[in-house]
């Protein structure tokens, strides 16, 4: 008991304190993701042995996705801010996006853990998670968990606030003349920002020093985990198993459906036009989601796995041909027929295109494999088995639907893995366009087919939402069967 007293608690405090700092616009000090994958992780054992902790759990893992989120978003802000430095308006809709989801987020997470914890006190032995606890040593001030709750939302908006309602100092404004103009405000922008941030620690310290005596009251008790083993005696073997099986499938379809946001182009002119979303993230992450639902599938993960790696390998390889010659040429240097380096650039992207045709045909085997390895999942985990004596006709259909979504999932990689691989093919032959203001002449260069881009991006797009609806729908299903066995 006092082991895992000494292993949870610092991690506790480890983690309110990543929390409990003010941010800058959406940067953060320390940042938050740390805390809340820190708290996913150590729910992960209640949430299969007591109510509302598993809702926590996802809750902390979604917020932590979402602060990670916040460093490619600000990295796109400054993009955007360099075509024109004048225009901050990026900056306040970033902090108002992200600080309404935050809360949104935070507030739940708040009230499920609130549940999670009166239920345990209610039900077990650890009395101290639903008493007041005291605030001095003297224990002449105390305070109630109610009452540290709703301290909780208020420091979670007062923070979001606090980081964003600076922002609107620097909204611009659009003269005359036509000319964008900063804000007349914009010069109260520093004197905004160090009040914020003086009370944002104020009311951060205050809710830290009070969470910290929170903590220290369950840890003297020491009744948490003797409670949760005793919820857990009054749950069957087979519901715990249940559990334990459910937790794993949502892993791996959770990282089934993050992993087709990496099949986005994401391509920016200040980073040489180099995709930042290199193929080998979207096999390593599709890796770790079939080895998770291994233990659920009675068809040989091998094959998956070598042609996944193999994938990966050949992605790796395009990505460096591609970076090599990106960093030597531009895609104007193949149009400049006339150059006497021509030939060198053409040759070089030749090898650009051979090493994708070779990464193509890789994702292909490994996409047949992956359909297989996924369809026998399908069958093993949703609706009856088809080798009970029950398997109706009924059944069956209910699996052909589910077969024509798995068929459609990997359709749509298939379609945006084409679509990328005919894209490179088609700079064989770049065109130059010429873009001519009163101001400067600009040049910009695409493929063959100047709009096939954005057919790239749409296919993406496609596959993305699809990932995320055949992900979701899989969820419930396998819920559904294990649920109601």
């Amino acid at each position: 008991m006092t082991k895992q007293k000494n292993k949870t608690a610092p991690l506790i405090v480890l983690g309110l304190i990543f929390l409990f700092n003010p941010n800058i616009q959406v940067v953060d000090l320390l940042p938050d993701f740390v805390a809340y994958f820190i708290f996913a992780r150590l729910l992960e054992k209640p949430a299969l042995m007591a109510p509302y902790f598993e809702e926590a759990r996802s809750t902390s893992l979604k917020l932590a996705l979402l602060s990670l989120a916040k460093i490619p978003a600000f990295v796109l802000a400054i993009f955007i801010r360099s075509k024109n430095t004048l225009d901050n308006d990026i900056f306040p809709l970033l902090a108002l996006v992200f600080a309404t989801l935050e809360i949104i987020l935070c507030l739940t997470l708040i009230k499920n853990l609130s549940s999670a914890f009166f239920h345990l006190g209610e039900r077990a032995s650890a009395r101290s998670l639903i008493t007041p606890f005291s605030l001095s040593k003297a224990e002449k001030r105390e305070m109630r968990p109610e009452d540290l709750k709703n301290m909780t939302a208020f420091f979670v908006i007062a923070k979001c606030l606090l980081y964003t309602l600076p922002e609107f100092l620097l909204l611009t404004r659009t003269a005359d003349n036509g000319l964008i103009m900063p804000s007349p405000l914009a010069k109260l922008y520093p004197i905004a920002l160090l009040i914020c941030l003086a009370l944002g620690s104020v009311i951060g310290v205050t809710w830290l020093i009070r969470s910290r005596k929170y903590l220290d009251a369950v840890i003297a008790e020491g009744e948490f985990t003797r409670s949760l083993n005793f919820l857990k005696s009054e749950t069957s073997e087979a519901e715990y198993n249940i559990r334990v099986k459910l937790r794993r499938t949502n892993k791996a379809l959770f990282a089934l459906a993050a992993a087709s946001i990496f099949t986005y182009p994401m391509i920016f002119e200040d980073a040489e036009l180099i995709n930042i979303f290199p193929g080998f993230i979207f096999a390593a992450i599709l890796i770790y989601s079939f080895s998770k639902l291994r233990p659920l599938i009675s068809k040989s993960i091998i094959p998956t796995l070598i042609s996944s790696g193999a994938y990966a390998a050949t992605s790796l390889l395009a990505f460096v041909f591609s970076v090599r010659f990106l960093k030597k040429y531009d895609y104007i240097d193949i149009a400049n027929k006339l150059s006497a380096s021509n030939h060198d650039v053409l040759a070089a992207y030749v090898g650009v295109v051979i090493t994708a045709a070779i990464e193509f045909i890789a994702i292909t085997v490994f996409f047949a494999f992956a359909l297989k390895y996924m369809r026998s999942f399908i069958l093993e985990n949703t609706g009856l088995s088809p080798e009970s004596d029950r398997y109706s006709r009924t059944e069956s259909d209910y699996h052909k639907s589910l077969m024509i979504k798995l068929y459609l999932f990997f359709g749509f990689a298939f379609l945006a893995a084409l679509l990328k691989f005919v894209e490179i093919c088609l700079f064989l032959s770049p065109k130059i366009h010429y873009n001519i203001t009163s101001e400067h002449l600009s040049v910009v260069t695409s493929s063959a087919v100047p709009w096939f881009g954005i057919l790239v991006a749409a296919a993406s797009i496609l596959f993305i939402g699809y990932a995320l609806y055949f992900t979701h729908i899989l969820r419930e299903e396998i819920e559904m069967k294990y649920k109601n066995e």
